[in-house]
This record gives C-alpha cells, sequence and structure tokens, in this order.
C-alpha cells in the first residue's frame, strides 16, 4: 500500500462546497467611532475621514508609521474609547505601548493593507503678499504657512538622507557577505580566519530582508486562506521521507 496519504479523505480536510461558503460569507465591518456598520473595510476608512475627520493616511505620514503601529493604533481606540479629534491633535503617538499589540475586537480593521494607503493631497491655500519698494510682507497665517512647509521638507530631507544612509549600510554588509561567501573566508578584526562555508553560518542579519517580507498581516490572510497550499505544507513532511 501507499504511504502517501488521501488526500480528499473527508475526516481531515474541508469540502469543497464548506471552503466555498465560508468564503462567500460577507464580512461588515465596523466604525471605530461610532455604531455605524459599513459593507467593506474600505468604506469604512472612508467613513471614519468624512464623518469623523479621522484620517490614517495623515497619521501615517505624520508618525511615520508601520503595519505594527496602525495594530497598535487600533487597539488603543478600542482599549480607550479615544476620540479621533484627540488623537489627530496629538503631538506624540499615544499608541506606541506593546500591549496594544493584543487584538481586542474589530479584527476586521488589522485585515486592512496599511502599507500601501497614502496620504490624499490637499488644495494649497491661497495667500497674498504685499509688495512695497521691494520690501515683502505676509500675513501671519501665511508666515506660520511658510514656516511648517519648511519644517515638514526639512524632516523629509532627514529622512531621506536617514534611508539612503541606511540603504549604503545594507549595500555594503551584502557585498562583504557576498564577498565573504565566493572567497570562503574572510579575517574579522582580531586578524583570526572566519571560514563561512554555507549559508547557514551567515549572521541573523542578513536574514532580515526575508523575514520583513512577512511582516504584514495580508500575506499571512492569504496563505491561511489558500486551503490546497495548506494540505500540501501539512503533509510534505509525511510524504517527503529520506
Amino acid at each position: 500500500m501507499s504511504d502517501v496519504p488521501d488526500l480528499s479523505s473527508d475526516e481531515e480536510h474541508f469540502e469543497d462546497d464548506e471552503w466555498q461558503e465560508m468564503e462567500s460569507q460577507n464580512t461588515t465591518v465596523g466604525c471605530l467611532f461610532c455604531s455605524e456598520t459599513l459593507p467593506s473595510i474600505d468604506e469604512a476608512v472612508n467613513h471614519c475621514e468624512i464623518v469623523h475627520g479621522f484620517k490614517l493616511g495623515e497619521l501615517k505620514s505624520k508618525f511615520n508609521m508601520d503595519c505594527y503601529s496602525y495594530i497598535k493604533l487600533i487597539n488603543y481606540i478600542n482599549l480607550t474609547k479615544a476620540k479621533p479629534l484627540d488623537i489627530m491633535l496629538s503631538t506624540q503617538p499615544l499608541w506606541d505601548d506593546e500591549k496594544y499589540l493584543k487584538p481586542v475586537e474589530n479584527h476586521e480593521w488589522l485585515m486592512f493593507d496599511f502599507e500601501s494607503l497614502v496620504e490624499k493631497p490637499t488644495s494649497p491655500k491661497s495667500y497674498h503678499a504685499n509688495v512695497e519698494n521691494g520690501v515683502v510682507t505676509l500675513s501671519q497665517a501665511h508666515f506660520l504657512e511658510l514656516q511648517r512647509t519648511i519644517q515638514s521638507l526639512t524632516e523629509q530631507l532627514k529622512e531621506s538622507q536617514t534611508h539612503l544612509e541606511m540603504a549604503r549600510e545594507d549595500m555594503n554588509k551584502m557585498k562583504s557577505s557576498i564577498q565573504t561567501i565566493v572567497q570562503s573566508g574572510t579575517t574579522s578584526s582580531n586578524s583570526e580566519p572566519v571560514v563561512v562555508d554555507c549559508v547557514s553560518k551567515l549572521p541573523i542579519e542578513h536574514d532580515a530582508g526575508y523575514f520583513s517580507s512577512y511582516a504584514h498581516f495580508g500575506i499571512h490572510y492569504e496563505m491561511l486562506s489558500d486551503k490546497r497550499q495548506l494540505v500540501l505544507l501539512q503533509y510534505m513532511p509525511l510524504t517527503n521521507r529520506m
């Protein structure tokens, strides 16, 4: 008899019609700040922005948020019942605490592709400047707006320089790693030879790019939604015997 298990067994797998029924169920999304229920996460995000002034894109840009910060934000709102105005006017991320990584409710919000969100451009305000005898006079509002613009551009420049430096360091590390692998060894700072003859002996930092690709909830949701892939992964160790 074959050692390969029967993948069509009713006792160990979902029936196709049951799986399709699960996927066809409609999921509604509740608003974070009121009792309104929306048919999709995109409409819920739009509702929060229009009705409550809660702008995720603006918060993402303001606090340089990633998907982990987004998870903390959603759980912070659910736990503290924070008001949207207080969040938008905050000068620091009030949700920056590891305890907010534990889901509370509104799980549909945690499936939102936050990393693809971009801040919506706003129409620039128009100001009038008086010019007399070579002297330009600005209104206080115009002057403050220019200050904010300069500050924002300065911060963006610093952030870009930081990212550039990080990219340069990553490239140098990659170059060094490749040279080490090709040459089958290198010399450390204390002149002792360090032999690297396989990938498993490379420092864990070299795997950061691979593991960061799995940092978003979306890829895990997509994998868990693929029934056939899960079945194959489950039985691969059983069928791949030496």
